[in-house]
């Protein structure tokens, strides 16, 4: 065995990690030095190393198989992951990469390393082809035999181990009836994969079990907690058999399309390096580019043009060497997309689509409604959703997070809409769309719904930067930014702070019945979005209900009230109460005082009234012309030295 030699960080126990956390493992057969050495890289990556075979045990590391707890193992623990030491290593060094550039690992990483459980087995599949189930399709169950060792041939033969079918019917079913071969339910394979053991094939033979729900029954007690291979779902041997079924697909669709001259050729020329894909994919990756003109090469040098990895695997995941390599040379390193696209499109596509993205796997929980976008670039960026952890939601509905749009079906250009054309990889922008009048019709529908509810719509520049950076763009961002609802756009005073939050409805809550609670001033508002314009009144209806109430917890609310201004308040200006008349109505009102008191005219200037205030003009008194401003004085017979005198009082 070899042991491991100078890997850094072997003794920081101390580096937290979830990897192994609270998987137990257990050794058998092996030296002290090398449990030690065990001992220290399952600490590192967050496990527990136990001497005794226990109930709790998950893994056992195997230095000899026909040891007691080995044969233990392989005839009533199928919960338990049988390991080499060998590999457990490998995990580790894999695991250090991933703390520094790779990608996070997961208990998953276990089945990188399958027991061979079926390298015995010789096995022949008849009439899986259409079955309901897609983990009983025949693509699905040749796999699975071939990740863990088996063979499987399309002719039945006496060398056959078992015949897998679910059909009791066909030529190879009779011959295995008459050659004493067992015809065994798919069901099987599943099951023995998923407990990393050989079962008992009686229990799943269809010429015996009659009733589809006996089959497989009481032939383990618990599956192994690693990976379901009966789901489709988070399942790399299901994944990557989806990537190369969709490849081989697009090259039969170009073959029937083109002429097998023109295929042959379009990729003359260039040499090819696969990294990152399992053995039966890269070999139907090999056969499509050598069919198309393309040299593969197994090691990679300076005169590789293409490295291709998978569209599951980000850029730093690629090997340092070829990293290193390219920068001394013109190679580039591009996922599968770069050949799908090339044979859809029956040229060469060297964009921004086969770029391998940096961050994959995110945590966002969002859900994604994509529309607008036709054939290559609709399956794209199916995938990259998916490889990003995010939602791909088939229906637009109120629950979806972001609707993402094709600039093109909504007639968007670098004319007319030069600013979501500024993103640095602008070409993914120009994506085809289906220009029926259909298409482009439900496009808009969708459009007016997702402003209806709520729901941002943006370019397919949001999705890409979100896989170039791992972190959620900003919304309003006009490189992307199509539409944003009201509550998304920051507030620029108080009030459309209060609007965002409460939809603009405030509403005043009951008062209480105490005095102290009638001191609170607590108010509730309500989320509704008055706002908003093309909300029907159901939808009004529905959410009537969503309020938050500040104060007394579940009090009731009353009519609403409108908040109050932030204006400052200011003094009130009060009218001047003398000397505000102007000079022409004061010389009315001299005048009416003349002509009530029979006084002429000539006597005005030299008549001293008795009791009464005389109003004497600074005109009248001879002042100096050059003065431009008038004023008035205010004389009175009675408390003359009392009463304030208001002298050259400007109008």
């Amino acid at each position: 065995m070899e042991l491991l030699k100078g890997v850094p960080g072997l003794n920081e126990s101390s580096r937290s990690n979830t990897l192994f956390g609270g998987v137990t493992f257990t050794t058998t057969d092996l030296s002290s030095k090398e449990k030690a050495q065990v001992a220290s890289v399952v600490a590192v990556m967050g496990g527990n190393v136990k001497n005794d075979l226990t109930a709790d045990t998950n893994v056992l590391i195997v230095g000899n198989i026909n040891t007691a707890k080995s044969k233990y193992c392989l005839k009533n623990r199928t919960d338990v992951t049988l390991l080499y030491p060998d590999d457990l290593f490998d995990i580790y060094k894999r695991f250090q990469h991933s703390k520094s550039s790779g990608p996070k690992l997961t208990i998953q990483v276990l089945d990188d390393y399958p027991w061979p459980i079926f390298n015995s087995c010789l096995f022949c599949l008849s009439r899986l082809r259409e079955v309901g189930n897609p983990c009983y399709a025949k693509n699905y169950i040749t796999k699975l035999i071939d990740h863990f060792g088996g063979k499987s041939i399309a002719s039945l033969t006496p060398k056959v181990t078992y015949l897998i079918t679910d059909k009791r019917e066909g030529k190879r079913y009779e011959s295995a009836l008459d050659w004493k071969i067992n015809a065994i339910h798919p069901k099987w394979i599943i099951d023995c994969c998923n407990c990393q053991r050989i079962l008992d094939p009686s229990l799943y033979d269809i010429s015996k079990i009659h009733n589809p729900a006996a089959i497989g029954k009481n032939s383990h007690k618990k599956y192994r907690k690693v990976v379901d291979y009966a789901s489709v779902e988070h399942n790399p041997i299901y994944g990557s058999l989806e990537m190369g079924n969709a490849l081989i697909e697009r090259s039969n669709e170009i073959t029937k399309s083109s002429s097998i001259e023109d295929c042959k050729g379009l990729f003359k020329g260039l040499i090819f390096s696969c990294f990152g894909f399992t053995a039966s994919h890269a070999t139907k990756l090999s056969a499509v580019l050598k069919n198309n003109g393309a040299e593969i090469q197994e090691e990679y040098d300076l005169s590789v043009t293409h490295v291709i990895i998978p569209s599951s695997f980000t850029f730093d995941e690629v090997p340092p060497k070829v990293l290193a390599l390219q920068s001394i040379s013109d190679s580039k390193v591009v996922n599968e997309w770069f050949i799908e696209r090339c044979l859809h499109y029956e040229r060469l596509c060297n964009d921004s689509w086969s770029i391998p993205a940096r961050k994959l796997r995110l945590d966002y929980k969002l859900k994604i409604h994509i529309t607008g976008f036709a054939e290559m670039e609709h399956l794209h960026i199916s995938k990259l959703i998916k490889n990003l952890n995010l939602t791909l939601q088939t229906k637009l509905t109120d629950e979806c997070d972001f609707l993402v749009a094709n600039l093109s079906s909504l007639g968007l250009s670098n004319v007319n809409s030069p600013q979501l054309f500024t993103y640095r990889f602008h070409d993914i922008l120009n994506s085809r769309t289906d220009m029926k009048t259909a298409s482009v019709s439900l496009t808009k529908k969708k459009i007016n719904s997702a402003k209806k509810w709520n729901i941002p719509v943006v370019s397919l520049a949001f999705i890409w930067e979100l896989a170039q950076t791992g972190v959620l763009p900003h919304v309003l961002d006009t490189q992307w930014c199509i539409f944003a609802p009201r509550s998304l756009r920051p507030a620029g005073n108080f009030l459309e702070y209060a609007r965002s939050v409460s939809g603009g409805l405030f509403h005043k809550a009951e008062e209480p019945v105490n005095d102290e609670a009638d001191q609170s001033g607590r108010y509730s508002f309500d989320l509704n979005n008055s706002d908003v314009d093309d909300v029907d009144d159901d939808d009004k209806n529905n959410n009537s209900d969503r309020r938050i109430y500040l104060g007394t917890e579940g009090s009731p609310t009353k009519l609403p009230v409108q908040l109050p201004s932030p204006r400052k308040n200011t003094a009130k200006k009060w009218p001047k109460l003398i000397g505000t008349a102007s000079e022409s109505q004061l010389k009315s009102a001299a005048a009416a005082a003349a002509a009530a008191a029979d006084i002429d005219d000539e006597e005005d200037e030299n008549y001293n009234f008795k009791g009464k205030r005389r109003l004497v003009f600074a005109t009248d008194q001879g002042n100096n012309a050059n003065d431009p401003q008038s004023y008035v004085e205010f004389e009175d017979d009675f408390g003359l030295e009392d009463i304030p005198m208001f002298k050259k009082r400007k109008k």
